[in-house]
């Protein structure tokens, strides 16, 4: 059994390393992507009112587009840290945002671990 629980230790251990690189190398539009790290003992509902805050002062940029980028970007945070009651014993950390690929094309994407 202790053998079992080793292997998928190196498994979430891999798949938070690809993850990162996979970061490492995404590319967005200014202001359009959020890195949240909330650690152990944090609280979400603090983070959530955060967010919210952020929310009201990202509504006054004066461009559009970056306005409605980064809205969007704080609005799947916010959804994301509903599927959460609490914060995981190892903390959380969540990448949002709007990066733009090597063809020059926007995607939205959300990458989220507990594995801190």
């Amino acid at each position: 059994m202790a053998a079992y629980h080793k292997t998928d230790m190196h498994i979430e251990m891999w798949k938070t390393k690809k993850q990162i690189k996979g970061l490492e190398t995404a590319r967005g539009n200014g202001t359009s992507m959020i890195s949240l790290i909330i650690p152990p003992r944090d609280q979400i509902a603090g983070v959530t009112k955060m967010l919210d805050n952020e929310y009201g002062t990202a509504s006054n940029i004066k461009r559009r587009v970056n306005r409605q980028s980064v809205l969007c970007a704080i609005k799947f945070a916010q959804q994301r840290l509903k599927l959460y009651n609490k914060v995981p014993p190892n903390g959380l950390v969540l990448y949002v945002g709007t990066i733009v690929s090597e063809d020059k094309k926007e995607k939205n994407r959300e990458k989220c671990t507990n594995s801190v």
